[in-house]
Parts: C-alpha cells; structure tokens; sequence
C-alpha cells in the first residue's frame, strides 16, 4: 500500500504554506508509518504562490520571497527523519487530550519520539520507556510558529527563525539541539501548536514509571538491546542485556566463532579484548540457558 501524494486540503488563509501544514505533513507520516503504508508521497516540491495556496514545499513566485526557499513543511520533515529511528514503539497516552506521540527506537541505542501538541495551550508531556536504560541526557528540537498566529507562514527551531516574512531558518543542519539533564524523569514543555523531536541517549540508568501523562512501551528483547558504537573498531559495549545471559560469542560473516566470553549483568564493556577484528561484518550471539539473541556488528 502506497499514499501516492498528500498536502492538508484547506485553503483561504495561507494553510497551505504555514506551520501548521508542517504539523499536518509529520502527522500524516506518522500514521502511515502505523498503518503500515510503504509510501507516503508529499504533493509537491514547486508549485506557485496562488495568493497563499501554494501547496508546494518550497516557495515560488510568491511576493518577497527568493524562489525555493523552503516552506515550514520542509523543516518539519528534515527533523522527523532526523530523530525518527528504524523501530517504531508500541504507546499509550494518559492525561490532556490535544497531543500526538510518534515513538521509535534506532538500531544505534537511542530511543526517539516525535510529541505533536494540536491544541493551542502549552501541554507539560512526561515520558514513561519502559525496558530501556537511560543515559545522562535527552536532545530537542522544538518548531514552532509566530505567536498567536493560526497559520503562520514562519517556522522557529528552537526559537531561531529568519529576517524574511516566511519560512525558517537557513542554519537549520547546524542548529545544535537543546540538551537537558535527565535525573528521574523526562518532563517536557510543549509549547501550543508545535513540534517537539526528542532523542533519549542509552545507558544504565532507570527512570520512575507512572501512569500520569504518556507511556512508551513493548519494547521486544531483542529490540531493547544495544551495541555502541556500531560500526565499532573493535572497542564497544553492548546495553540492555536481557536476564540469564551468561556469554557472549563473536561469529564471522561464515558462522565461525572467533570471540567468546563470559557476561554478567546488564552491561558489557571492553569489546573484543586482545581479539583483532578485520574490517566487515560480524554477529554477536548473547546466550544462556535456553535463551540467545542475535545482533549485527560492524567492525570498520
């Protein structure tokens, strides 16, 4: 199944070139990846201004404004991609009503989640991930539009926008995300008709789970378990080892085991000890008594 082209359908007050079709598009991406559509295509790139109708996703022929420029959509978008991960979560919310959550998890240990505030108030979003061990921080990026503006034509990341009369900021990929301490919870403000894209760092830390405002959950065994960095030069730590494994083993892209130790806990530091590994890629096996997982290693 295929969405062959989208765009929000209301037109007359600069919907489609605002922040808020930003919102729309990541919405609408978010539930295809749900449902389970394998494409969901934006209509289109360039279209034309048509006094605020312009449904394309940079700008053109639109008054004071330089052709291509990109429209809030665009940004929107460039940060989805960039804090969505390749395992899409399981969720459940609790609370206010007027948010979106779109949860995923990367293959390199982070844990991601996109929050959609639709509402016009500010929301106050606590994370609850379950079987997942944190680290020391969690990274933001929040977009945005002009204040009190329904469908404004700007788009702010992390408060920094651009001296046109719309679009965003022409720095974007060079934003730094706003960082924050993580002691026994993740509670962020939403600011009214925004986007936040947040990204949690692995480690070893455990957060207090209630059922106050929104919940991450089901996150398989197998899913939940990290090795970083990866690709490795042969030094990583492998995160999130599940109870009863007792060893791990390295096997080659043939199936010949060429590493093997011993493990306890949920942390494994120190990687292939005294072992060098050529270039390629290898399996990690973690196993114990009638269990064992699988993970892709890649030694550059």
């Amino acid at each position: 199944m295929a969405l062959t082209e989208y765009n929000i359908f209301a037109v007359g007050s600069n919907q489609p070139v605002s922040h808020v079709n930003g919102m729309h598009a990541v919405l609408v991406t978010g539930e295809a990846m749900k449902t389970g559509y394998g494409a969901a295509l934006r209509w289109d790139l360039a279209n034309g201004w048509d006094n605020g109708n312009d449904h394309g996703m940079f700008a053109y022929n639109e008054p004071n404004i330089p052709n291509y420029t990109p429209h809030p959509t665009f940004y929107h978008l460039y940060y989805f991609q960039k804090y969505t991960g390749d395992i899409l979560l399981n969720s459940t919310m609790t609370g206010a009503s007027g948010f979106v959550i779109i949860p995923t998890a990367f293959q390199s240990c982070q844990v991601a989640t996109t929050i959609i505030n639709t509402a016009k108030i500010q929301k106050v979003v606590r994370l609850n991930i379950r079987n997942f061990k944190f680290g020391d921080r969690y990274y933001t990026y929040t977009l945005t539009g002009s204040s009190n503006v329904d469908f404004s034509r700007k788009v702010f990341v992390n408060d920094i926008g651009n001296s046109l009369e719309a679009g965003g900021p022409d720095n974007y990929e060079s934003i730094k995300a706003n960082s924050s301490l993580i002691n026994d919870e993740v509670r962020i403000k939403i600011p009214p008709l925004s986007v936040t894209y947040v990204l949690v760092e692995p480690g070893n830390k455990e957060l207090i789970i209630n059922q106050d405002i929104v919940g991450i959950n089901d996150i398989p065994a197998i899913d939940s378990i990290c090795i970083s960095p990866n690709p490795s030069n042969g030094q990583f730590s492998i995160f999130n080892i599940p109870d009863g494994i007792d060893k791990i083993e390295i096997l080659n892209i043939s199936g010949m085991i060429i590493y093997t130790e011993a493990v306890s806990g949920i942390t494994y530091y120190g990687g292939t000890k005294g072992t060098r590994l050529e270039p390629g890629i290898y399996f990690v096996l973690l196993k114990g008594k009638g269990i064992k997982f699988v993970k892709r290693l890649v030694i550059n």
